[in-house]
């Protein structure tokens, strides 16, 4: 994975490179679990019969092809012939707005060669210099080979196709021109126009422009035919996606929690905030980059890994202590803690059910202090149904899920209706800034931590209790 970020980011420092990996290896469920629609087997099977002819189509027109190839090895759905309920279409998964984007930005491309060619021409007569005439021919060549919409439309005719984006050649010529395009629109920034090209230049622009604002008041918007002022200060200001990432105003706009214009969302401007995962876009694609250049067997066996349900899946590998002697043991090195029964409501006749991790305690203290507030009760309970120890009538990962000492299940049915969205509110913009995995139903929400963010569940335990766990 490491290689793969070098590759793409490699005039990256160091320290940007080993959290773009960081950031990938906190997402790989969403990137390796299978479902119906997608599975990363078949899709990276796909976009292997048609590499060659994309790098064929990126050296054609110039773009750099790790990008584009990440783009199509997530986004084809195993057939160059799948359409989305978007009616995003082919190996791109390109829309008809993207399409013809495409080309216009070749056809302004093909005239300026012809321009540029004109020109040669013209001096090449006048100074009688077969170099110059020679360089008009490689010029009017160039612009040709721009002629795309024509071409392609020839294309669909000739293989009985009305939708040229299911024709692999046109479907991939006009994402590489797509992904040229989107590099023009951000100076050349491999990460922006990779975020572009899921949530488009306007969402990627104001996220941009209410960033800068917040560091340079003179930043002026983007104008529909110059942006040099714009790019000039997206070069002066040097912002990268992980710039706007570790930008929790940026990071809210990026995941929906605040709309394009920066407002909170709310029902009435929900329709101004993105959704579908737009944040972690880039770490998608990049994520199954990584894995295509690793090869078969390695994403056979990460895929395995992340079948299970994403609550498991993401706390593989933590030992797991079940039953009395289980407390026992975790309780002894330093792994479980009891957390008092003051705090929270729920079943206390067994005594496994309020031992867990100190971190997941850390968690609870702060979910509990910051619904207080909201509600005004600092002495809240948190409604819990399951903690320590799942219900035996469960499925087996959730009682290992919660023998780790790891998860909470935390029940509705006592909540009324503003404790309820309250409670909502905070564990969605927790899930959403990656510090907990979650799951919901009407009944309840089932919480598991996110490990990598366990020295800041650890800080807070110790700030609530005054102690340090042994080794550290």
């Amino acid at each position: 994975m490491a290689n793969a970020i070098k590759e793409v980011f490699g005039e990256r420092e160091p320290t940007q490179q080993r959290q773009m990996v960081a950031e990938i290896l906190s997402f790989h469920h969403v990137i390796f679990h299978p479902t119906e629609n997608h599975d990363l087997r078949n899709n990276h099977a796909q976009i292997k019969k048609h590499r060659e002819l994309l790098e064929k189509m990126c050296d054609r027109h110039g773009v750099p092809v790790l990008p584009v190839l990440a783009i199509t090895s997530w986004e084809n759905s195993g057939g160059s012939t799948k359409v989305s309920w978007a009616d995003a279409a082919g190996l791109g998964q390109m829309t008809w707005g993207a399409v013809d984007e495409a080309h216009r930005y070749a056809a302004r491309k093909a005239q300026k060669l012809k321009e540029q060619a004109d020109w040669e021409k013209y001096h090449a007569k006048i100074l009688k210099d077969d170099k110059k005439l020679e360089k008009a021919k490689a010029l009017y060549a160039q612009a040709a080979k721009l002629n795309v919409e024509q071409r392609h439309r020839q294309m669909a005719l000739d293989a009985g196709v009305k939708d040229e984006r299911a024709i692999a050649e046109c479907n991939l010529e006009d994402v590489v021109l797509f992904f040229d395009f989107l590099l023009s629109m951000f100076g050349g920034r491999v990460d922006h126009a990779i975020g572009a090209y899921h949530k488009g230049v306007l969402n990627q622009d104001d996220i941009l422009y209410d960033y800068m604002r917040r560091r340079d008041p003179t930043v002026l918007y983007p104008q529909p035919h110059d942006r040099t002022a714009f790019l000039e200060a997206l070069d002066r200001l040097n912002v990268t996606y992980l710039d706007l990432w570790n930008d929790p105003r940026s990071r809210e706009m990026l995941n929906g929690l605040r709309t394009v214009e920066g407002e909170r969302t709310t029902r009435a401007n929900a329709h101004l905030a993105l959704g579908d995962e737009s944040d972690i876009y880039p770490w998608k694609v990049l994520g199954s980059l990584s894995a295509l250049n690793a090869g078969e067997e390695y994403l056979a066996r990460v895929v395995e890994r992340y079948s299970v349900p994403q609550l498991a899946g993401e706390v593989r590998g933590l030992p797991a202590f079940k039953g009395e002697e289980g407390r026992k043991e975790g309780a002894n090195k330093g792994y479980l803690v009891d957390f008092s029964q003051k705090y929270w409501a729920g079943p206390h006749d067994d005594k496994r059910q309020s031992w867990i991790r100190p971190e997941l305690a850390g968690y609870l203290f702060h979910l509990r202090d910051r619904m207080g507030r909201l509600i005004g009760d600092g002495a809240w309970s948190i409604p819990i149904v399951a903690l320590g120890k799942a219900d035996e009538k469960t499925s087996g990962w959730e009682q290992e899920l919660h023998a780790k000492g790891v998860a909470a299940r935390i029940a509705l049915a006592g909540l009324n209706i503003g404790q309820s969205d309250h409670l909502k509110q905070l564990l969605q913009q927790d899930y959403l800034f990656d510090r907990i995995y979650l799951r919901s139903s009407r009944e309840e929400h089932h919480i598991v931590l996110n490990p990598r963010f366990g020295h800041e569940f650890m800080k807070l335990y110790q700030n609530k209790i005054g102690v340090k766990r042994a080794d550290d």
